[in-house]
């Protein structure tokens, strides 16, 4: 969510590497879902929204994760493998020009008072 209206590129996966991306308009902070680990196996539980962190362009605070090593995406190995960080990067930089922002209009209070009031916290009605 980039929370200006435009579409944006926030992550990629190339085989075992992921990186993700925050807004600039964010000060690129993201927050991740965390889905409880293996031990338990009979009703894991998503908590959302469970992890805050700061993933910009610069490999101090990249967010770059070999997700077959780490599957739970807790160590950013972005300083240790700089060239597939720049890469991938550069292939998110291209993907964000062709990336499709529809004209959603100007904000307006009365939608979010609709959706709290007449919807139930959902937006709404739908066709």
């Amino acid at each position: 969510f980039n929370g200006d209206g435009d579409t944006l590129v926030g992550g990629l996966i190339r085989g075992r590497w992921k990186l993700l991306l925050g807004a600039k308009n964010k000060l690129y902070r993201i927050s991740q879902d965390v889905v409880t680990s293996v031990n338990y196996p009979s009703h894991p539980i998503i908590v959302p929204e469970a992890i805050f962190r700061t993933c910009s362009r610069k490999l101090k605070n990249a967010c770059l994760f070999d997700i077959y090593a780490d599957p739970a995406e807790t160590t950013s190995v972005a300083e240790e493998n700089e060239d597939i960080f720049n890469e991938m990067l550069a292939r998110i930089d291209e993907l964000q020009e062709t990336v499709y922002s529809p004209d959603r209009g100007k904000k307006d209070k009365r939608a979010c008072e609709a959706a709290k009031g007449e919807y139930g916290g959902w937006w709404g009605p739908f066709m």
